[in-house]
């Protein structure tokens, strides 16, 4: 997977588009914001995370806050598991699980 997206950025990401790149990677990391605690209460459905210990933006701890906050929120959050040897992306790297 990580080939295929590498080829995929490669061949996107070129000159022309590099202001594209730079929106869905560096501006979405330096400016997202949490949700706020009324936008979290606009979720109906059941919430599971998944969280790879191998993840090296964000620690463990910080799975534990969101998921209270879904659940403070009124949030269903039916399941929180931790993979090991998993990086953040798990969508792409476990997606299969």
């Amino acid at each position: 997977m990580s080939q295929l997206s590498f080829n995929a950025c490669r061949t996107k990401w070129n000159h022309a588009n590099i202001r594209a790149a730079q929106t869905v990677s560096l501006d979405m990391a330096v400016h997202s914001k949490p949700l706020t605690a009324e936008q979290l209460t606009k979720i109906k459905v059941p919430v599971e995370l998944a969280y790879g210990l191998s993840d090296i933006a964000y620690r463990p701890a910080q799975y534990e806050q969101f998921a209270e906050g879904l659940r403070n929120a009124g949030v269903d959050v039916r399941k929180v598991t931790t993979m090991a040897d998993a990086p953040q992306f798990l969508s792409t790297t476990h997606a299969h699980l």
